[in-house]
């Protein structure tokens, strides 16, 4: 199945997304970016403080009973839409992201209201893959462009909203102008010299410099759309299996999902390229810093941005304090289930 869209998908998306900034259909966070180098892996740290005025999404912590939220992916604004995909007989649409703080930042959106939390069908994950070739199909100056998709699932992924739905962000505009294109955390799992198999099975790949449990596997050239949802399953019956062992072995650490209405037990952020897709399992959004006195000063919160290698924080203090390796390592390793070198390396402190 191809996207079946007029034109080149890049170009497509880079002209609705230039008309749109110029009119204020999208609202542009400017921001400023540091560099954290941990051992073996590099993290964007952006600092938006527009996002602060940003109105809020969906909270996936509300109660039932509150008002819902207006849903941006239900019939979206023209000055929005980039097409509805795939061509003929479309299923998704593909929205520009109102509030982007990276440029050309969209989104594949379910048009039927799917639930963010149940799996991923066959035909969300063939669409994510074709959007990725289609991008590296296109042309672009700085080299051969690179699409980043990312899936938040879950009350501690991240999650804005409760509508099905994958984001895009291209890796030449997420460049933080040492090099063309900014190296994507996913691909650096699967492939960079810091990747190594899993214990468990040599299917999966892990960065051993990370200090919260993930699992990656390589995508064959031209996967189809079973085998996408296979290693995609995969992944997932990996990272349930780990939350449910750290669950036993550390009782009252994980606040159970509520899955009555169909959502999935664990939450989970989903990152993938055209030759990669990683998997982690979330136990909290983010971490409280706090002063000596025990007053909190600030809250991280990350979502599947962290698998392209960056850190959002609307704050300055936290800005600040996030330019310190030891201050991301903590928040990486708060956000999932921590590897077995980070829990010796915390008994040790």
């Amino acid at each position: 199945m191809s996207l079946g869209v007029d034109g080149n998908l890049a170009d497509l998306v880079r002209a609705k997304y230039t008309t749109a900034k110029a009119s204020g259909a999208v609202v542009f966070a400017e921001t400023e970016l540091a560099i954290v180098r941990l051992s073996g892996v590099a993290f964007q740290v952006r600092y938006a403080p527009g996002l602060a005025k940003k109105p809020l999404g969906y909270d996936l912590k509300a109660s039932k009973s509150s008002a819902p939220k207006p849903d941006p992916f239900d019939n979206p604004p023209e000055e929005l839409l980039v097409a509805r995909v795939p061509g003929g007989s479309p299923t998704h649409t593909l929205v520009l992201n109102k509030f982007p703080i990276i440029d050309n930042h969209f989104i594949l959106a379910t048009i039927e209201n799917k639930l963010q939390t149940s799996f991923l069908e066959e035909v969300d994950l063939e669409l994510t893959y074709n959007c990725l070739k289609a991008w590296a199909e296109s042309e672009s100056p700085g080299g051969k462009p690179k699409l980043f998709a990312f899936f938040n699932s879950g009350r501690h992924s991240g999650a804005s909203q409760p509508h099905r739905h994958v984001q895009f962000i291209p890796s030449e505009d997420m460049t933080s102008g040492e090099t063309d294109q900014w190296p994507l955390l996913v691909d650096a799992i699967v492939f960079g010299p810091h990747a190594t198999d899993t214990g468990e099975l040599s299917f999966f790949r892990t960065h051993r410099d990370l200090p919260f449990k993930h699992f990656g596997t390589r995508l064959p050239p031209n996967a189809t759309p079973m085998m996408l949802r296979q290693l995609y399953m995969n992944l997932y019956d990996q990272c349930e299996s780990a939350v449910k062992e750290y669950a036993e072995l550390n009782p009252g650490k994980v606040v159970p999902e509520e899955t009555e209405d169909g959502s999935l037990p664990i939450s989970y952020n989903l990152a993938m390229t055209t030759t990669s897709m990683v998997m982690c399992p979330r136990i909290s959004e983010g971490l409280a810093f706090k002063r000596e006195d025990g007053d909190e000063i600030a809250y991280a919160a990350l979502n599947g941005t962290t698998l392209g290698g960056t850190v959002l924080s609307k704050d300055e203090w936290l800005f600040k304090t996030l330019q310190q390796a030891e201050n991301v390592e903590d928040l990486l390793g708060e956000i999932g289930i921590p590897t077995l070198s980070r829990q010796q390396s915390l008994g040790t402190r």
